[in-house]
């Protein structure tokens, strides 16, 4: 492994927030564990890249940097937006996806996914 100890601690800071957040079953340590691995894995990317040619012109001048992170954040603030408002629009819900009939809540109420085993 080729990684300093700030990268080492960073990815397993990531990593481990990721699986709390899989694995938490209280809601709010689940939605902190989420929004730990969402900014810590961003940070890492940025730190690996930094010094690479596209950020170099992405960070000169600093105005131009300001300018992309903030419609990043306008971005992601909008997708979270429409995904609270309209649940049925974010297609990738591991719960309804999932091939094995298994059980999850839909409006508060337990419903079985129609999917059946296919094995």
């Amino acid at each position: 492994m080729t990684a300093s100890v700030p990268q080492f601690l960073g990815m397993l800071i990531a990593c481990g927030a990721a699986a709390g957040a899989l694995l938490a079953r209280d809601a709010r340590l689940r939605y902190g564990c989420a929004l730990v691995a969402l900014i810590a894995a961003p940070v890492l990317i940025a730190g690996d890249v930094w010094g690479s040619s596209r950020l170099v012109a992405l960070r000169h001048p600093p105005e131009k940097l300001a300018v992309a992170v903030a419609a990043a954040v306008v971005v992601a603030a909008a997708v979270a937006a429409i995904f609270r408002r309209w649940p049925w629009s974010f297609p990738s819900r591991p719960s309804r996806s999932c091939p094995c009939g298994c059980r999850f809540t839909s409006a508060g109420r337990p419903r079985t996914s129609s999917c059946r085993s296919m094995w």
